[in-house]
């Protein structure tokens, strides 16, 4: 598969932009693929680093080469990626000798929380995962590595307050003197991903939970992190017990709800002036009027639940469209056949796409129209980790270990490609576009 971390090209520019060799600014070898441009399948980018192999002396990502370049990412070595663990060799269809397809019939994948509405993530025991392919990969994970678009340890996130109807404003922040509110915005070209201060990265918490720590350049002494006192206080802290939380996932309104894990009655919540609570422990830990947020991720910024988008295929260079009869390709414009509403669940990970003909199903290497059950289930890797506008994706079969073709993708013509052949290349890339 191309690499991710060059987009395949095979090295970084003077500017630190993907190149090919021979171009005339051409700089260095990407340090994952080591100039070859394709890496295994399966590989994606490491979580802590994002994906550019090494920490600055302001403790933020960067490449090597950079002036400020301090140490290689101990969690990938300096490789800006995380290589698929070794796993059996998928299992051959009796039918057709030599080819390999997507196991059906398995047990649904396991998820994170019972099966009622909410769904809390906080310490979590991953114990036998689906594929076995995210186990033991980073030392950073406690229990188990996240695929993207999961609430786990490296994401980066923005948190967005929904009591405003404004999908634009209400994004929770934190400023350079370490004040938090929910007076981030975000512009109306990419109304799901906010401006840096209202930008978060995730952490594992030791006494269980996660962590927020604000990606805010400039920040102070107390290191980021979100806290709630015993006082009820909503502030900076250092990363101690104050700031460990579960999130707690609503599934009627595809929100979270963020609670304090060392105090039993406190939650995260803002007033409708945009201004944090002034006392959490008054604040619900059950759905309610002032503390539900949506939560939007880097490098799939549109996929936020609820959102409407186009997925536009790189190959056929049109959007994927379900027409009343069933019928699935890539040839739409963009009406309604061609605009899928988003559904997400940010504790496991699980994305679904439906129009007002039906869901999305990759059903054992067939993709067809569904009715929203396990078939549905999806997971949406970045191509890339780019903040733009159109953010660049794969969507895959969750029912399926990664690595293994069974994803969506169409030809040059528009029409779909085997599952069970489709790769990671542009016949399976998609640019998100948000609907208007």
């Amino acid at each position: 598969m191309p690499c991710p971390c060059c987009a395949g090209h095979g090295g970084f520019d003077a500017w630190d932009k993907p190149a090919k060799r021979g171009s005339f600014h051409y700089k260095f070898d990407c340090a994952g693929c080591e100039g070859r441009s394709a890496v295994p399948v399966g590989s994606h980018p490491c979580h802590p680093c994002r994906g550019q192999g090494g920490v600055s002396a302001f403790n933020d990502p960067c490449r090597v080469g950079a002036i400020h370049y301090r140490s290689a990412c101990t969690a990938c070595k300096g490789k800006c990626l995380i290589l698929p663990a070794a796993r059996a060799p998928a299992p051959r269809s009796a039918a057709v000798v030599g080819k390999v397809t997507p196991t059906c019939g398995a047990p649904a994948p396991p998820r994170r929380g019972s099966a009622s509405t909410l769904h809390e993530r906080g310490s979590v025991q991953c114990g036998t995962d689906r594929t076995g392919w995210l186990k033991g990969l980073n030392p950073m994970y406690a229990q188990c590595e996240d695929f993207p678009g999961t609430l786990g340890p490296g994401a980066v996130i923005a948190l967005r307050d929904v009591q405003h109807a404004d999908p634009t404003t209400g994004w929770v922040r934190m400023e350079p003197n370490g004040t938090i509110n929910a007076k981030g915005k975000s512009s109306e070209g990419s109304p799901n991903w906010p401006g840096g201060w209202a930008r978060w990265t995730v952490h594992a918490a030791g006494a269980g939970g996660l962590k927020l720590r604000s990606n805010t350049p400039g920040l102070g002494k107390k290191a980021g992190f979100v806290s709630i006192k015993s006082s009820g206080a909503i502030e900076e802290g250092r990363g101690g017990a104050h700031c460990d939380f579960n999130f707690v996932f609503n599934k009627d309104q595809g929100t979270v709800v963020i609670n304090s894990v060392k105090h039993a009655t406190s939650g995260l919540g803002f007033l409708p002036t945009l201004e944090k609570a002034a006392n959490a422990n008054n604040v619900s830990r059950e759905p309610a009027h002032r503390n539900q947020f949506k939560v939007a991720f880097e490098g799939v910024g549109h996929l936020v639940h609820g959102a409407k988008v186009h997925l536009r295929n790189v190959k056929s260079g049109k959007n994927v469209r379900l027409k009343a009869n069933g019928e699935i390709n890539a040839n739409g414009g963009d009406g309604a056949m061609a605009t899928w509403n988003v559904f997400h669940n940010p504790v496991n990970g699980i994305f679904k796409f439906s129009n007002k003909n039906g869901f999305l199903a990759l059903d054992c290497g067939v993709l067809r129209s569904g009715k929203g059950g396990k078939w549905c289930a999806m997971n949406v890797l970045p191509v890339d980790r780019s903040d733009g506008d159109h953010p660049l994706v794969t969507i895959r079969s969750a029912q399926a270990a990664l690595g293994d073709k069974a994803g969506l993708g169409f030809d040059l013509t528009g029409q779909i490609r085997a599952p069970n052949k489709t790769g990671m290349g542009d016949h399976a890339q998609f640019i998100v576009i948000p609907a208007k």
